[in-house]
């Protein structure tokens, strides 16, 4: 249900502690009108429809005759139509787990590169530099993700997932793009990179927890180097008093990063 584009920007609707930007459903895209649509949510506004990966559902529309292109394409597509918030847009991975919210690769996603991706809307990799973020911002990041999980997992969602952030250029303002409850693309070479880092992967949290794993017991590994690393993370997390503070201290900026070719 709440892959679903337009069902979870209704549920985040329901949320007090999320701002997300100002949209509007239309049951197909041929009854968005570019002028009405350019009126209320300003020049370049944000076409979505309800499922996409990487961003190739995601288009920015400057022009009538762009839009119009669109709607001979997919004219009875169900759309979300919202302003577009100009900023930073960030990724970040988390998992539910019995034991509490597991934070991990915090990600400023590298979008839009003509030479890498057809698709203004295009996602093409990430970097875990964090180079545009403070304290304020990625303790806020960290905070909206656990609230976020926790919610998730009333509803008997398990494991990992992911949340698309844009950081307002002039404000600081964290506003929540989508959601993506499943495996991430990302997840993997952030995986990558906890381990470099002495950190437990956030894909050994998801299989772990898929396999209802007991976490008060030792976890039991082919490679003894990292044992004990993992050993002991899951434990430091399961004694942390503050999950929040916990977190934040594993979601350090990392000089790391990976693209993609998706033209």
């Amino acid at each position: 249900k709440l892959e679903n584009k337009i069902e979870f920007a209704k549920f985040v609707d329901t949320l007090d502690f999320f701002k997300q930007p100002e949209y509007e459903i239309f049951e197909k895209l041929t009854d968005v009108d570019f002028k009405t649509a350019n009126t209320k949510f300003g020049n370049n506004f944000v076409i979505q429809f309800i499922f996409g990966h990487s961003g190739n559902s995601t288009f920015f529309i400057e022009s009538e005759t762009q839009l119009h292109e669109l709607k001979l394409k997919y004219p009875k597509r169900k759309t979300k139509v919202s302003k577009k918030i100009d900023g930073i847009p960030y990724t970040v991975n988390a998992c539910i787990t019995k034991v509490g919210i597991i934070v991990g690769g915090i990600s400023e996603q590298i979008t839009g590169i003509k030479e890498l991706t057809s698709s203004k809307g295009g996602t093409i990799g990430n970097d875990y530099s964090q180079r545009h973020l403070n304290e304020d911002i990625r303790k806020n990041i960290v905070e909206k993700t656990i609230k976020i999980g926790e919610k998730f997992q009333e509803l008997g969602h398990r494991g990992i997932f992911g949340l698309d952030f844009i950081v307002e250029k002039n404000t600081g303002e964290l506003f929540l793009i989508e959601a993506n409850i499943r495996q991430t693309a990302s997840s993997g070479y952030t995986s990558y990179l906890q381990r470099m880092n002495s950190q437990v992967p956030i894909m050994l949290w998801h299989i772990l927890e898929l396999l209802d794993f007991n976490f008060s017991e030792r976890f039991l590994s082919l490679d003894e180097t990292v044992e004990d690393v993992i050993n002991e993370g899951i434990q430091e997390f399961i004694k942390s008093e503050d999950k929040v503070t916990w977190n934040i201290a594993k979601n350090q900026p990392i000089k790391a990063s990976q693209v993609f070719f998706r033209n």
